[in-house]
C-alpha cells in the first residue's frame, strides 16, 4: 500500500487498495482480497507506505491461522404441546410467552413448536406450574445442531467439511496404527 494524504479531512485508506506483486514462481496464483476493509485513516501531512507478507499456515500451528471465530453446538430441543389441555385463550398465551417465538397456533390441531431450532431452553414455557403437564420441554440426544462462524475467506461449509476430512484421516491413523499392533 502507498497512500497520502489527499484533500479531503481524513482520508481512508481500504484493503481493496492492496496490490499483489508476485515474487518469482508465484505469477500463476490467484489472489483475492475482500474489498472495503478499512486499514487506516490518514490526516493532514500523513503516508502511508507498507509492504505487506502473508505466510500461510494451519490452526494446528498456532491459533492466528485459524479461520473459525465460533464453533459450538447443543441438543435439538423436543417439544411436545398437550392441547388438549389447553383452551384457546391458554393457546394464545403461550404463543405470547415464548421469547424466541417458537410456537404456532394452526387450524384444527392447535399449538405447534413451528420453529424448534429457534428454542434456547429458556423454560419460560414451563416455569409456571399452570403450563406443567400442557408443554413438555426436554432434548433429543440423537440430533446435534452445530454453529460454526468463520472470520476468514472460507465459508462455514467449507470449515466443516475440510474438519470432517482432516478427522477422516487422524482416524484412518488411528486404524491403521492399531492394525500394526495386532
Amino acid at each position: 500500500i502507498n497512500a497520502e494524504y489527499g484533500t479531503r479531512d481524513v482520508m481512508t485508506v481500504y484493503s481493496d487498495e492492496m496490490r499483489w506483486l508476485p515474487l518469482e514462481g508465484q505469477e500463476n496464483l490467484s489472489v483475492r482480497v475482500l474489498p472495503r476493509i478499512v486499514i487506516t485513516r490518514l490526516a493532514a501531512g500523513e503516508t502511508l507506505d507498507v509492504v505487506c507478507h502473508a505466510i500461510k499456515g494451519t490452526g494446528a500451528e498456532h491459533a492466528k491461522w485459524s479461520p473459525v471465530a465460533t464453533a459450538c453446538y447443543r441438543l435439538m430441543p423436543s417439544i411436545r404441546v398437550n392441547n388438549a389441555k389447553l383452551s384457546v385463550e391458554r393457546q394464545q398465551e403461550l404463543v405470547k410467552l415464548c421469547p424466541m417465538n417458537v410456537f404456532d397456533i394452526e387450524d384444527g390441531v392447535g399449538v405447534t413448536a413451528a420453529r424448534p431450532t429457534d428454542c434456547t431452553m429458556c423454560r419460560e414455557c414451563v416455569r409456571d406450574p399452570k403450563w406443567h403437564g400442557a408443554v413438555d420441554l426436554g432434548r433429543q440426544k440423537q440430533t446435534f445442531l452445530f454453529k460454526v462462524e468463520s472470520v476468514a475467506a472460507q465459508t462455514p461449509q467449507r470449515l466443516v467439511n475440510d474438519a470432517i476430512g482432516y478427522l477422516e484421516n487422524k482416524c484412518s491413523a488411528a486404524l491403521a496404527a492399531i492394525e500394526e499392533l495386532k
